[in-house]
């Protein structure tokens, strides 16, 4: 890990970007545990990172979705500052509760930038990327206990580019012992 992701350098970046949004964790909390600074990070990733290529951040993956929250700010993020942004989020459950923050408030041309895959697994996930760009990251929030978060990094890895970027959420799940999947990633 390089010193300027150390020191915050892209949660400061995103968080310009996230103090100028609406507040929607508190207009659409229910249970929501990423915080200002980890989705500022997401934010500032999306927004600024370059690849050793100079390629931006065109393809993003998030598994695990519910209302949508974290995926709202990416969206916003990644439409703002990139023509070629496209996110893919993947939810399991299939209800029209999950997704509802995006589709209720992203705009009409920020949602041509989003594909949500309602009702669906990392193992539906060759159906629908396999005429896509490589994915550029990554963004694992689903289920949290072992061995969930690594077979999704299992199944999306053939679709991703070979230096993308792997966000794993709650990798230590202090609240729910037995729950620390993307901990055994690690280990």
């Amino acid at each position: 890990m390089t010193d300027w992701i150390r020191k915050g350098f892209y949660e400061k970046l995103g968080y310009e970007l996230y103090k100028t949004l609406p507040d929607y964790r508190t207009k659409w909390f229910v249970g929501s545990t990423a915080t200002p600074s980890q989705l500022s990070f997401l934010m500032g990733l999306i927004k600024e990172y370059r690849f050793a290529d100079d390629g931006r951040i065109n393809t993003v993956v998030e598994v695990g979705t519910c209302h949508g929250i974290s995926a709202l700010y990416m969206l916003k993020a990644g439409t703002m500052y990139n023509k070629k942004y496209h996110q893919y989020d993947i939810e399991v459950r299939n209800s029209e509760f999950y997704g509802e923050a995006v589709r209720k408030e992203a705009s009409p041309e920020e949602l041509e930038h989003w594909t949500f895959l309602n009702g669906k697994t990392t193992f539906d996930i060759e159906n629908v990327l396999s005429k896509v760009e490589p994915i550029d990251m990554i963004f694992i929030d689903g289920a949290h206990a072992h061995p969930y978060p690594l077979f999704d990094l299992i199944m999306l890895l053939p679709f991703m580019r070979k230096d993308a970027l792997i966000c794993l959420h709650d990798v230590e799940f202090y609240d729910c012992p037995g729950e620390l999947g993307g901990a055994y990633i690690y280990t």
